[in-house]
């Protein structure tokens, strides 16, 4: 199995979360962290769809290279944040 689905309950949007795993074959560990960008202010703007691709590119780009970009979550319709998965290189 290469992939699990864990479910995190009461998760606020703005929040975010840091899970470790252990694997117990190789005493390894894998980080990942769920990431919250904020896209409240651009609500009122007519190029809406340009500013969130452009604010969301730019966050990606800043993010420490210690991590790389897993999944970007799809936001519920009015969501005020965007969610990023990430996982720690090794």
């Amino acid at each position: 199995m290469k992939e699990i689905c864990i479910p995190i309950n009461k998760l606020n949007e703005a929040e975010r979360a840091e899970l470790e795993i252990r694997l117990s074959d190789n005493d390894q560990i894998q980080r990942y962290r769920l990431e919250s960008v904020n896209m409240t202010e651009l609500k009122r703007s007519e190029t809406i769809s340009t500013l969130r691709v452009e604010r969301l590119q730019q966050y990606i780009s800043s993010y420490s290279n210690e991590w790389e970009l897993i999944q970007i979550m799809d936001s519920s319709e009015g969501a005020n944040y965007i969610h990023l998965l990430y996982r720690k290189r090794t």
